[in-house]
C-alpha cells in the first residue's frame, strides 16, 4: 500500500496527522502490533499513516522482528479476502464463459478468486499461554500469527467446466493456477511450513481433487468442503489439467512432468491423482521413454501420502 495522504481532504488529513502523531516511535511495541492487526479493511486512513511511518522520508529502521512482522502485515493488507464476496463467484464466472469470454481478465479473476493469500492475525490469548510468549520477541511468530486464506472453492456443477472445450484458454487458465499454487506454497514457506506432509499450515488439503461435482455433493461427501487456503487453487488446477486430459491427453503432459520435478507433496500429490488416469499415462510413458506410471505414485510417495488422495 502506498500512502497517498496529501490526496486525503482536509479531514481526513487532519485524522492522517493525529495517527501519524500517535504512532511515531511506538512501532517496535507490541501494543501497537495489536492495534494494527484489529485495523479493518476501511480504515485506510490509519493504514495510510503506519504506511508513511514505514516508508516515508525520515523513517527510522527497525530492527528484527519488528520489521519482518510489519512486512508480513503489509503483505496480509495487500491479499485480504473480504467477508462473503465470493458467494456467487462461480455464478458470476459462469454468466462471462457462456457470453463466450475466453480473455486474461477472466483468467486473472477466477485465479484471484481461488489463489492462496498470507492472513495476519493476532496470537489468540490460549496459543499464547500454550508457547509461553517471551516478553521480548526474538521472532515475528512471537508477535503475529500467519496462515493462508482465499476465496471459496468453484463450484464446478455452477461453471460447467466440462464444456469447455478451447484447449488454449484450459492451458493459460491452468498455467495461471499453477503459478497461483506455486505463490502460496512460497507463501507457506516464508511462515515457517517446510515442504512437510502437515497441511495445516496451508489451510489443509485432504484430497488434491474434487469429491462429487455439486455443491451440495461436495458439502456432504468432500473432506475439503470448508477448507480455503492451498485447497480451492489446487483442487481447480486439478479439475482444469483433468478436462485438458480428456480432450488431449498429451496437453497434460507436461504439467505432470513439471509437477514430478517439485518437491512439495502437494505437487507430488497432484501429480500421483493425474497420473492415474489411463488417458494421460500412457502420453507420459512414451514422452518420458518409460512404463506405465499407473504405479509409480506409492513408490515415490509412500503408502501414507498416497492414501489422502484415494
Amino acid at each position: 500500500m502506498k500512502a497517498q495522504w496529501r490526496n486525503l481532504d482536509r479531514d481526513d488529513q487532519l485524522t492522517f496527522r493525529a495517527a501519524f502523531a500517535f504512532l511515531k516511535g511506538r512501532l517496535d511495541e507490541r501494543p501497537t502490533v495489536e492495534w494494527a492487526l484489529h485495523l479493518k479493511p476501511g480504515q485506510i486512513i490509519e493504514r495510510m499513516a503506519l504506511c508513511e511511518l514505514l516508508d516515508g522520508p525520515g523513517n527510522e529502521p527497525l530492527r528484527e522482528p519488528w520489521a519482518n512482522a510489519w512486512r508480513m502485515i503489509r503483505e496480509g493488507w495487500n491479499g485480504e479476502v473480504p467477508d462473503n464476496q465470493y458467494s456467487t463467484a462461480s455464478y458470476d464466472f459462469q454468466r462471462s464463459l457462456q457470453d463466450g469470454d475466453r480473455s486474461g481478465d477472466i483468467i486473472s479473476l477466477i485465479t484471484t478468486h481461488v489463489a492462496p493469500k498470507l492472513k495476519v492475525e493476532p496470537i489468540s490469548d490460549w496459543k499464547m499461554r500454550l508457547a509461553k510468549t517471551p516478553r521480548r520477541p526474538t521472532t515475528y511468530q512471537h508477535l503475529i500469527h500467519t496462515s493462508l486464506t482465499s476465496g471459496d472453492h468453484i463450484d464446478l456443477s455452477v461453471l460447467k467446466l466440462s464444456e469447455i472445450s478451447e484447449p488454449a484458454f484450459l492451458g493459460a487458465l491452468a498455467n495461471s493456477l499453477d503459478a497461483a499454487v506455486n505463490c502460496g506454497l512460497d507463501i507457506a514457506r516464508r511462515s515457517g511450513w517446510q515442504d512437510s506432509p502437515q497441511m495445516w499450515r496451508l489451510g489443509e488439503l485432504r484430497r488434491v481433487y474434487y469429491v462429487g461435482l455439486s455443491l451440495r455433493e461436495r458439502h456432504e461427501n468432500d473432506p475439503d468442503s470448508h477448507n480455503i487456503g492451498i485447497a480451492p487453487s489446487v483442487k481447480f488446477l486439478h479439475a482444469v489439467v483433468s478436462r485438458m486430459a480428456e480432450l488431449r491427453p498429451e496437453s497434460a503432459v507436461p504439467f505432470l512432468r513439471r509437477w514430478l520435478t517439485h518437491s512439495s507433496p502437494i505437487h507430488i500429490r497432484l501429480w500421483a491423482a493425474l497420473a492415474r488416469i489411463s488417458m494421460v499415462d500412457g502420453g507420459f510413458s512414451r514422452r518420458c521413454g518409460k512404463k506405465p506410471v499407473g504405479h509409480e505414485p506409492q513408490a515415490v510417495l509412500g503408502s501414507k501420502f498416497v492414501s489422502r488422495d484415494r
